[in-house]
């Protein structure tokens, strides 16, 4: 059974309605999906650490590191340290203390900032789910509408399309 020219409007009507359903569906997976998205800064302050010495390093929490606003003090005299000490690492965030520097294996105090990302705990996929199922009843309404636009047009469709000659 060939493909004939009568069947392209039963075809292009099909295509038609599953494009509606599919980026309607699409455009609310989004919506759920971007309203959990945070790039905010989440600050930590005086977070009391093992300066491991050597090279060594040292975790910070979070994801991203927010270079611009990493302060690391002696958690015993409370002098700032100098960043000739220490390297500030971007993703993971942490910090590797310089071979010579005289806070290795001391305890100092770091004030930073780490970006929440989507690859943050705060972005999680069971957090985002039941999130976004609980946002789902306000799009209920589109849902519907775009279902019964959808009945209907392929109800006109074939009585305009598919009716016999």
């Amino acid at each position: 059974m060939a493909l004939q020219v009568k069947d392209i409007s039963a075809i292009v009507s099909v295509l038609l309605i599953a494009t509606i359903v599919l980026s309607v569906g699409l455009v609310t997976n989004n919506e759920l999906r971007d309203e959990h998205i945070s790039n905010a800064s989440t600050s930590i302050i005086n977070q009391t650490k093992l300066a491991q010495g050597f090279s060594v390093f040292t975790p910070l929490d979070g994801e991203m590191l927010d270079f611009a606003s990493v302060q690391v003090t002696n958690a015993t005299g409370g002098e700032y340290v100098h960043p000739a000490n220490y390297t500030a690492e971007f993703s993971p965030p942490g910090l590797r203390f310089n071979v010579g520097s005289s806070y290795n294996n001391t305890q100092v105090n770091v004030t930073y900032n780490y970006i929440n990302t989507t690859r943050t705990a705060a972005y999680n996929a069971a957090g985002n789910a039941s999130e976004g199922l609980a946002n789902m009843s306000q799009k209920v309404p589109l849902i519907g509408t775009v279902a019964i636009l959808a009945i209907i047009l392929g109800l006109v469709f074939s009585l305009l399309f598919f009716r016999r000659r």
